[in-house]
């Protein structure tokens, strides 16, 4: 071990020694929020000052592995016992009432009494309770709650936030953070559709909770969530690790254990490790990587990878029966409407790439697609991401015309829609034309000059 791996394993020690220290009165199932140097805690529930409940330490700690196991079983048994205070719409707040008030609008809860201004109602504007970062709903913790509940065996939370998230949020187009009124709505409602990065924490933390994915300097740890009604997953985006992508397949119920897995068709072996909760991948024993991923790995262009298919087989197999008539929980429905609402073209014309534009991506797609070591490039992903967003901008364009996908709240709002795919589509394409200049330009990798040519072509 190194000296800066030394100096880093003895802060861990320290910082794991004192955590105790932290475990709130009582039964010590959960963290309080933070002690003053005069010992008064913050975050314990019920307190006649300072009783809330504070939710990110909690999650955080059991999420990223901090607490072992039973005291990561208890503290979210703890966040589960609070039902509607902290979770009152699904989503996880950050915070419950201080009080004990419902975590409800007009129900006089105050959230943090302990703020620099002093409580919800004295500081009044974004800092009452339910509305930013008190009591607010914001997805990135959320994403951290459905990681720390299916690292305890429950991963149908996320698939409640999946949901809910959906509803309420995806299929509008008000993908807002945070979520005033304790989650239920955006925090901008006046934009005709709304986007934030955060809002995608409710589809991250369930793909990250369906498998782990406990990363060491050395391996990969997968441990299963799916839920006994999921008998068959077949991941079609793989996980990155290294100059590896890793594709995922699992069939059977989850609960009778593992029987086998397989790497590429092979059964796997040791130094590989395997038993009926989990696999362990060790880096060194993985399939030889190809030269062009291992190039890919400190490359500012390369994306090449070699694809790993790991085949995991439980004990017991499900009695398929036929599919039962109804929607997918995920799928939209179809709509009519009377008469086409929107000018496709004339849209395209004036928010969108042009025609020679347009033209040149194409040509430059097509060339990038003559060899695997050009296709393998950044180059070459946003050359087609940009038709992509035009494809797609037609393809609503004309669902909306058509009535097979839903207008929005508003005329407006769905001209926003429709709008912001051609803007991210010229954005990309600027983005796109700035590496070429810049990134490829200053790389003495013969394979950006390639790419330079063929786009100057």
């Amino acid at each position: 071990m190194c000296i800066r791996d030394r100096l880093y394993a003895a802060r861990l020690a320290m910082n794991l020694k004192g955590l105790d220290q932290f475990l709130a009165p009582g039964d010590g199932d959960y963290f309080v929020r933070s002690i003053d140097p005069n010992g008064t805690l913050h975050g314990v529930i019920g307190a006649a000052r300072h009783g809330y409940f504070e939710a990110s330490p909690n999650h955080d700690a059991v999420a990223l592995g901090v607490v072992n196991s039973s005291m990561a079983a208890r503290i979210v048994s703890r966040i589960k016992s609070l039902g509607n205070q902290i979770r009152p719409n699904v989503f996880i707040l950050p915070n419950t009432d201080a009080t004990g008030k419902p975590s409800v609008s007009g129900a006089g809860g105050i959230g943090y009494d302990d703020m620099a201004c002093g409580s919800g109602p004295t500081c009044g504007g974004i800092f009452e309770f339910g509305t930013w970062v008190n009591g607010g709903v914001w997805t990135t913790t959320e994403a951290r709650w459905l990681m720390a509940a299916a690292r305890t065996g429950d991963v149908n939370p996320a698939f409640e936030s999946v949901r809910q998230m959906k509803r309420l949020y995806a299929d509008t187009w008000r993908m807002d953070n945070p979520l005033v009124d304790f989650g239920k709505a955006p925090y901008q409602p006046d934009e005709d559709i709304n986007l934030t990065v955060d809002n995608f924490g409710s589809a991250g933390g369930l793909l990250r909770g369906l498998f782990e994915y406990v990363y060491t300097s050395t391996t990969l740890c997968l441990v299963p969530h799916q839920p006994d009604n999921i008998t068959s997953i077949d991941q079609g985006w793989g996980a990155r690790w290294g100059p590896y992508r890793v594709f995922l397949k699992a069939h059977g119920v989850r609960s009778s254990g593992i029987g086998a897995v397989t790497i590429n068709g092979v059964p796997l072996s040791p130094p590989h490790i395997l038993n009926s909760s989990q696999l362990t991948l060790v880096f060194t024993a993985m399939p030889p990587a190809s030269a062009a991923a291992l190039a890919s790995v400190n490359s500012t262009f390369r994306t090449a990878f070699t694809a790993v298919n790991i085949s995991i087989l439980y004990n017991q197999h499900p009695q398929f029966a036929p599919d039962r008539p109804g929607t997918h929980p995920f799928s939209n429905r179809s709509h009519q409407s009377a008469a086409p609402v929107f000018g496709c073209a004339e849209l395209a014309a004036a928010h969108g790439l042009s025609v020679s534009q347009i033209s040149k991506l194409e040509e430059f797609g097509a060339a990038t697609s003559a060899e695997p070591e050009l296709k393998s490039t950044l180059a070459h992903s946003m050359a087609g991401l940009a038709l992509g967003y035009g494809y797609g901008f037609q393809n609503r364009c004309d669902g909306f015309n058509s009535g097979s996908i839903a207008q929005l709240r508003s005329w407006n709002a769905s001209e926003a829609s429709l709008v912001a795919m051609l803007s991210t589509q010229v954005s990309v394409y600027t983005g796109l034309v700035g590496h070429l200049n810049t990134t490829l330009a200053r790389s003495v990798d013969p394979l950006a000059a390639k790419l330079r040519e063929l786009w100057a072509s």
